[in-house]
């Protein structure tokens, strides 16, 4: 796969094997599509980076407070960033520490 998640199957271009048509059809227009393998990847990558150093890797919700991002992020152990009570919100819906 493409490192950014996004590649053409049979003339179509997909996103983590999905066509986007199919992802348009169902969703109201316009819209952001993110690729959750290569989220995955690459929060696994930094951990895996920064794994012998006394850290925690957090995640800016003031980068991108999309619960279902945060939520991804907190389901492979990131925690959060938080700069206002919106965002505090999202965290505890999100189940990010």
């Amino acid at each position: 796969m493409n490192p950014l998640g996004f590649k053409y199957n049979n003339g179509e271009l997909c996103c983590d094997e999905i066509p986007i048509s199919k992802i348009v059809k169902n969703h109201k227009t316009p819209l952001y599509i993110y690729s959750s393998n290569n989220l995955i990847s690459s929060y696994k990558k930094l951990k895996e980076e920064v794994n012998n150093l006394d850290v925690d890797v957090l995640f800016a919700l003031k980068s991108n407070s999309t619960i279902g991002i945060v939520k991804l992020l907190a389901e492979q152990g990131a925690g959060a960033d938080i700069v206002s009570g919106g965002e505090l919100k999202i965290a505890q819906a999100s189940k990010i520490q």
